[in-house]
């Protein structure tokens, strides 16, 4: 069957009406995550009496405490254990997520292991994106298959990837660029937090999340120090450093290099909290890695810093977003690093006055000023407010 849009492989349409429960299985990593939220939105705009879980690693799990179209977790965890502990660890795993008796199972990242979640979670209904180079067993495990002819190629934005298998059924939202709700909670935190350091509710903040999982991805700690010492010229904000507690060390070797107006809070807080210290910012400055995603999201203005990656596919979008990277012929070449070297010289020789360029643009906007978060719902400009469960809870449950 084929649409000007989708080639359904396997299946055919589904039958929605019968559908009460949502299994979204998304096992990639936290910026995944993060886009598949337009995923969930798009199944409680359409059926608000729809229950939506979302499948997603331990270490992205924090993030869905944000995320108001979700109502129940299921954390993956890969914790090590003996092999009697694994056993029967995975059986009561397994019983209690069939208990929740799921009608349809989505996995979005076309992965062997989301299979095998899909067709153990009992849902009589497993779809999945189609994909030619696909093992024979995986495609077995699915009822529907589908192949959405995406309008970019290889290049689509990340979120419509995701959101377009899910419109191939009748679930379709027209907002694709994820949001975070930020609570009360999460923001008086932050409160305490940045009080401990000195900062009030009213300070000028910019933030900077320096380094990402793979150094090819990085600029060097001394061109951060460079960066660092012209914003506080220009526009003499305090400097928040954001990352994982395995960027502590090297935040703090940056810190240490300025006398005052600079702090490092990587590790300082989880991930639902890192959304609403990055909302309290008026720019977030970063590399491509779960950082930017998240300040976008929030509603901050960012610049992001691009290499080898592609932007079209990953880096936030609209008019309080810009990307900075060399303009040169090999950008982006999707290695890891100048023959496969995890160094990239398209960021070794990026200056930090082409990344001062970028944010200079967006003060020019009167875009880079402090946001005003909302305690109730999402920031919203021509958005609708989000659909929400009436009664919204949440099962975490821990699998391998």
């Amino acid at each position: 069957m084929k649409t000007e849009y989708f080639t359904y492989i396997k299946g055919g349409q589904v039958n929605m009406a019968q559908v009460s429960r949502v299994l979204l299985i998304q096992l990639g990593d936290i910026g995944d995550v993060l886009y598949t939220f337009p995923c969930a939105r798009a199944v409680k705009e359409t059926r608000p009496d729809i229950m939506v879980a979302m499948a997603v690693q331990k270490k992205a799990a924090g993030l869905l405490a944000c995320c108001p179209w979700v109502d129940e977790v299921v954390i993956v965890d890969k914790e090590k254990r003996s092999l009697f502990s694994q056993v029967t660890y995975q059986l009561k795993f397994w019983q209690r997520l069939r208990r929740i008796g799921f009608d349809l199972a989505v996995d979005l990242r076309t992965s062997s292991r989301g299979a095998v979640m899909a067709w153990l979670s009992g849902a009589r209904v497993r779809v999945s994106r189609y994909t030619p180079c696909g093992e024979m067993w995986r495609n077995w495990m699915f009822t529907h298959m589908v192949s959405p002819a995406g309008p970019n190629g290889k290049n689509q934005y990340i979120a419509e990837y995701y959101h377009d298998m899910l419109a191939a059924y009748g679930f379709a939202t027209p907002f694709l660029d994820p949001k975070l709700e930020v609570t009360s909670g999460q923001r008086a935190r932050v409160i305490e937090l940045l009080a401990t350091i000195g900062i009030g509710e009213n300070s000028p903040l910019m933030a900077l999340h320096p380094f990402s999982l793979w150094g090819y991805k990085d600029l060097s700690e001394g061109k951060y120090i460079d960066l660092i010492g012209q914003l506080q010229k220009r526009f003499g904000a305090e400097i928040l450093l954001v990352g994982s507690q395995a960027d502590h060390a090297s935040c703090r070797r940056i810190a240490e290099a300025f006398d005052k107006g600079v702090h490092n809070l990587a590790g300082s807080t989880d991930l639902a909290d890192l959304g609403a210290l990055v909302s309290r910012c008026s720019l977030f400055i970063g590399v491509d890695s779960a950082g930017i995603h998240i300040a976008a999201a929030a509603g901050t203005s960012t610049v992001a810093i691009y290499g080898p990656s592609v932007p079209e596919t990953w880096a936030p979008r609209g008019e309080n977003h810009l990307v900075v990277r060399k303009k040169w012929e090999c950008v982006p070449c999707k290695e890891t690093g100048c023959q496969r070297s995890m160094r990239s010289r398209c960021l070794d020789e990026l200056t930090v006055d082409e990344i001062l360029e970028a944010v200079q643009q967006l003060a020019g906007r009167k875009i880079v000023q402090p946001n005003v978060s909302l305690d109730k719902g999402l920031r919203k400009d021509t958005e609708e407010s989000p659909v929400l469960s009436r009664n919204k809870w949440k099962i975490f449950i821990m699998c391998h």
